[in-house]
């Protein structure tokens, strides 16, 4: 998978070319889920990206500090989240 994980999802490091860094993940991440299964540690991590494989599109969310990455820049392959509304909906 190209990664090296800490017991409590923080990414490491991230070997250049592999699967993780074409994934969009970046040393200084935590994972928070895979596909949607909220992960808390490592035991929970690994597997679920070993069974998404490279050839799955799966939603992996990540968090990291803006103010330790100020220049970040997330790959085109990756999905961002639309922006939340703001105000009342309105009836249809």
């Amino acid at each position: 998978m190209g990664i090296g994980i800490r017991s409590d999802n923080f990414v490491k490091e991230v070997d250049a070319g592999g699967a993780a860094e074409n994934a969009g993940f970046l040393p200084g991440d935590w994972s928070v889920s895979v596909g949607g299964t909220v992960v808390v540690n490592e035991d929970e991590l690994t597997p679920l990206l070993q069974a998404v494989g490279a050839a799955a599109t799966t939603a992996i969310v990540i968090r990291y500090s803006p103010t330790a990455f100020p220049d970040r820049v997330v790959p085109g392959n990756v999905l961002r989240r639309p922006p939340k509304r703001r105000g009342a909906l309105k009836s249809l």
